[in-house]
């Protein structure tokens, strides 16, 4: 194989690491108004109870 001097595979590991930094950065003030973790949390104790009893009752009989 000689990928090795292929340079396309390189560049895309390297502008991802600058990326995580900087909305590490901005994640704490803009991760405060964020309405999707709220949304998820407030679904799934919703969807897991209903879904559990109602498959694990339908599957036993």
């Amino acid at each position: 194989m000689r990928t090795i001097g292929y340079i396309p595979p390189r560049p895309q590991p390297i502008p991802a690491p600058p990326d995580p930094p900087k909305v590490a950065e901005n994640a704490p003030q803009e991760t405060v108004p964020v309405e999707a973790p709220p949304a998820a949390d407030d679904e799934k104790p919703v969807e897991k109870p209903a879904k559990r009893p109602g498959k694990g009752e339908k599957q036993d009989g």
